[in-house]
């Protein structure tokens, strides 16, 4: 703190004492334990005066004025000038003691950097920030590139699970819609209709497209994120997470491209044409596995719908069901008897059917 008494030639007119004035200079009236105090003057109350007319009054008044004659009061505490020197000098003082701490700190900071670095990675030079930039720059480059040697199958296969995983909800929906015909006729027509108005409304072809690119990034990720044995993998692994951010912000399939996939499904959904025996048992394999994981999913969903259903994990356990949980149980107990009176029962309840288990 820096202490500024104003107006001081208003304060001589008014009948201020010597002895007053100087005690207050000195910090005995107002102990604030200030850097410094000052006398100065801030002009006539001209709101006109320029910044030359206030400091040759402030000069003029100083130099006529008897409060501040004698000797008694330093120099050093007069004027606006004496104060903005002090002002000056205190500022540097901060900025020169703030440098040296920051000084001291960075150096501690190098220090101990240079330490981790050392105990890290003993033996080998330091490396700068370039260094590393370099380094991790030929490493993920070479891990792209590495990507051309995935094999097509690898590929082909990668993609077809990812695939699968995306489209199955919507395909099984369909043929289970289709499935509640009497016959095989009506089950190929309606399937016929649902998968040409799917892929015809384009939503097919986007969704293989996005798959495409998720598969690929999946990849990617894979390749940059598997270099474990590195030394510097810790080093790089900023580097390389936002070139993975970069990749997926940056990268997009043209419209025309998904205009192109769309015709060539439309094409294959035309084609009714088997070419081996091969590839129709290989597709019935297919979509019998993905029934049977389609199945067991439903028939857990169902077991945690009733909770805990048998003796074992009642009396063992300590497990018993809620209110809600029995009641779902009493609900599929009685479905279960409309199932052993007809296998073939369609998907869909009749209104008695629901009547009789209401």
């Amino acid at each position: 703190t820096i202490f500024v008494l104003t107006k001081v030639d208003m304060a001589e007119r008014g009948g201020m004492k010597q002895d007053r004035m100087l005690s207050i200079l000195d910090g005995r009236l107002f102990p604030m334990k200030a850097l410094g105090y000052y006398a100065v003057v801030t002009g006539k109350g001209n709101t006109g005066d320029s910044v030359e007319e206030i400091q040759r009054y402030e000069r003029e008044y100083f130099a006529r004025s008897k409060l501040f004659q004698n000797g008694m009061l330093r120099e050093a505490q007069l004027s606006t000038r004496n104060m903005v020197n002090a002002v000056t000098e205190e500022f540097w003082k901060m900025v020169r003691d703030s440098i040296s701490d920051q000084a001291l700190h960075f150096k501690t900071l190098r220090y101990n950097l240079e330490a981790e670095w050392r105990n890290r990675y003993p033996g080998g030079r330091t490396l700068d920030r370039d260094d590393l930039f370099e380094l991790g720059k030929a490493d993920i480059l070479n891990h792209v590139a590495s990507l051309q040697m995935l094999q097509p199958s690898k590929w082909e296969s990668v993609l077809m699970d990812c695939l699968w995983d995306e489209v199955a909800p919507k395909v099984l929906d369909i043929f289970v819609e289709a499935a509640q015909g009497r016959s095989a006729g009506e089950f190929n027509t309606s399937a016929d209709i649902q998968l040409h108005k799917w892929a015809d409304s384009q939503q097919l072809a986007q969704l293989c497209a996005e798959v495409g690119l998720d598969t690929m990034f999946g990849q990617l990720h894979q390749k940059l994120d598997g270099v474990e044995g590195d030394r510097f993998h810790t080093l790089s692994q900023g580097m390389r997470e936002e070139v993975e951010r970069l990749s997926r912000k940056d990268h997009h399939w043209e419209s025309y491209n998904v205009d192109q996939l769309k015709y060539v499904q439309m094409s294959a959904l035309d084609d009714k044409d088997v070419p081996s025996a091969e590839q129709w048992r290989a597709a019935v394999e297919f979509m019998t596995s993905a029934l049977r994981k389609q199945i067991k999913v439903a028939e857990e969903d169902l077991e945690k719908l009733q909770g805990p259903t048998s003796t074992y994990d009642r009396w063992v356990r300590w497990k018993s069901q809620s209110s809600a949980e029995a009641q779902r149980q009493a609900v599929a107990e009685e479905l279960n008897k409309f199932l052993a009176a007809e296998p073939s029962h369609p998907s869909k309840l009749y209104t008695d059917e629901i009547l009789t288990v209401q």
